[in-house]
């Protein structure tokens, strides 16, 4: 049934009274329906729902508190207001523990009239104000509820601690991973549930939790003959203005660290199995070719062995390098540096390429200042431009390498006579893994520039190409010649000069 906002019922038996009430609430605006005893007021209410109920003590077929129990029963929505002609303070006290919203005494000089819709404006005014309550409450238990799932159906596992340290909620993520029911866990301390060789032990976890803007922590979890990486963040909890306990978010990072394990083991393979033994293979067959007179097939072959093992060593030399980078491991041992002399030491091993081509590869070295940089980075750098642009130029093109100094730089220039480098690809160029699609059926990996910028990047010069499609292609090599300091602690040094940092 449909409850409508100003609807008024009226139990009254005195049709005398009655009508005196009605006259006095139409003209505030309530709508009146009356009825003279209880049983149709119980009916009258079941065929269409009124806001308040003015209800009569006395009635000829029962006693209104009768009346009114009935009603908090079967309607508890409706606002009652007891009428009564006895100003008899415990017959208020009655109506008001049996649930009514209200009491009228009537009045013999009918001045309660006046109060009538005084009274029904009051409690329209609280009923607003419940429903408000009502609806705010249901807002907090819907948002309660929402919360409570999104808590325990959480991939991650949440755990909420007290200052102690002590496990207060987990979630059910928490609970898989460490292999125990919410009886076994709640209440136990969080170092509990950590391995005794974790990286971040409990009372680490413990302080950076009491904390802001923390970082992450690794903490390794002891289960059931297992161990159990974790990544976790955490946050505190604030309650009335003070720091009550902490909460975290761990991330099972479990396969990601073998991950890591294996590619360690995979990249020290490559550095000790396989770059020592083609090392020895470039360093023999340069001795043959160098230091040995061997007939014209010998020396083909030889030319041959010494290309391929080059290029081998160049591609794992590349991912070695690539895992410092993205290790963030990449670290420079700044020495003072004649960068001709490392170009000239690059195009002397690049030399057995270009010749297998047929490639003329020129040096232009010019004069230029000394650098403070990372020598075997930089030999690096130039392996990877010079090498490429053999790669991509094609047989009897030619290779040339540069060198000038000005406005405190020092400038290399590798330039070919390759395909190029249409002008809307050229954005490409130094992404990793980038290969552009002239040039797909040319080997590679595609790390050679990335590489090479990175550690460009690093000692604070930039790399740049100039070049058209069909026009061959120029890389641009800007260092400064300034000294770099070569310590985290010079460069502090350097930024505060006087002494004056804290």
């Amino acid at each position: 049934m449909e409850q409508q906002a100003q609807d008024i019922l009226l139990v009254e038996d005195d049709p005398g009274q009655a009508r005196l009430a009605q006259r006095a609430l139409e003209r505030a605006g309530f709508r009146i329906r009356h009825v003279a005893d209880a049983a149709s007021c119980m009916g009258d209410i079941r065929r269409a729902l009124p806001t308040f109920v003015l209800l009569d003590r006395g009635l000829p077929d029962g006693d209104g508190l009768d009346v009114l129990r009935q009603l908090r029963a079967e309607y508890p929505s409706i606002c009652v207001i007891m009428l009564t002609g006895a100003d008899d303070t415990s017959l208020a006290v009655d109506a008001m523990r049996l649930g009514a919203g209200d009491y009228i005494v009537k009045r013999p000089d009918l001045s309660h009239l006046t109060d009538l819709p005084l009274v029904l404006e009051r409690n329209r005014e609280r009923l607003r104000l419940l429903r408000e309550h009502e609806a705010l409450n249901e807002e907090v238990r819907v948002s309660a509820e929402r919360f409570r799932e999104l808590f325990e159906n959480a991939s991650d596992a949440i755990f909420v601690c007290d200052r102690d340290g002590v496990l207060q909620q987990v979630n059910e993520a928490f609970l898989k991973l460490v292999r125990r029911s919410r009886s076994e866990t709640v209440g136990q301390p969080l170092g509990v549930f950590l391995d005794a060789a974790s990286p971040t032990p409990p009372h680490e976890l413990r302080r950076r939790g009491l904390r802001f803007d923390q970082p992450s922590s690794e903490v390794h979890l002891a289960c059931s003959n297992r161990t159990l990486f974790l990544e976790v963040k955490t946050r505190p909890i604030v309650l009335n203005g003070e720091v009550c306990g902490f909460q975290g978010i761990g991330r099972d990072v479990t396969e990601q660290r073998h991950i890591e394990v294996m590619k360690a083991d995979f990249l020290a393979m490559i550095s000790h199995d396989m770059k020592n033994p083609i090392s020895i293979i470039v360093g023999y067959t340069e001795i043959l070719l160098n230091d040995y007179i061997v007939d014209s097939a010998s020396r083909e072959m030889l030319v041959g062995v010494d290309s391929s093992a080059r290029g081998l060593l160049h591609l794992i030399m590349n991912f070695l390098d690539l895992s410092k980078i993205e290790a963030g491991a990449l670290r420079l041992l700044r020495v003072e540096t004649n960068i001709n002399d490392v170009l000239h030491q690059v195009v002397r091993y690049q030399n057995p390429l270009a010749r297998v081509k047929r490639i003329e590869l020129i040096e232009d070295l010019q004069p230029v200042p000394a650098l403070h940089v990372d020598r075997v980075q930089m030999d690096r750098v130039f392996v990877n431009l010079v090498g490429n642009a053999i790669k991509y130029t094609p047989p009897t093109g030619r290779v040339s390498v540069q060198t000038s100094s000005y406005n405190g730089t020092v400038e290399v220039r590798i330039k070919d006579t390759g395909p190029g480098i249409p002008t809307e690809q050229q954005h490409q160029l130094f992404g990793k893994y980038q290969r552009l699609a002239p040039t797909a059926q040319t080997e590679g990996t595609g790390l050679g520039l990335f590489i090479a910028k990175s550690m460009i990047d690093a000692h604070g010069g930039t790399v740049r190409v100039e070049s058209a499609a069909n026009q061959g292609a120029t890389f641009i090599v800007s260092l400064p010649v300034a000294q770099f300091p070569s310590s985290l602690s010079d460069l502090a040094a350097r930024s505060d000069p006087a002494g004056s940092g804290p």
